[in-house]
């Protein structure tokens, strides 16, 4: 399931990507930067579960000693851990992603800029 959610928040900063740097997309400076701000907000929270909450969930739970804790108590600790399907590596992938997104939205505002000046060129030459 991580996977598949991993795959499309993937496709789609590649998508973000490849029509920023093509200058297919172009985002306004207001609109980008509350995109920044939003994917900056993101990361922080992010950063936050790996380390201040990272030993925590590392950890094995207390859940005391019934059976039903002892079951659970190792699977739990594994699904923070688990090779690239854990929490940890799974949050390191989307924060490489969030990184692709900002690029993107950067670069787009950088579009934006661009044909408007173009546009005004354009008009100063036919009033003037």
């Amino acid at each position: 399931m991580l996977d598949a959610m991993m795959d499309a928040v993937r496709r789609s900063a590649d998508v973000m990507h490849k029509a920023a740097m093509s200058k297919d997309l172009e985002i306004d400076p207001q609109g980008a930067q509350a995109m920044i701000k939003a994917l900056d907000k993101l990361e922080a929270g992010l950063g936050d579960m790996n380390s201040a909450h990272g030993h925590d969930i590392q950890a094995q739970p207390a859940l005391g000693d019934s059976n039903g804790a002892n079951v659970m108590k190792p699977w739990m600790q594994q699904v923070a851990t688990d090779g690239s399907n854990g929490f940890f590596p799974v949050v390191d992938q989307f924060k490489e992603q969030i990184g692709k997104f900002r690029e993107a939205v950067k670069a787009a505002e950088h579009n934006y800029r661009a044909t408007e000046a173009t546009i005004r060129n354009a008009m100063n030459k036919t009033y003037s």
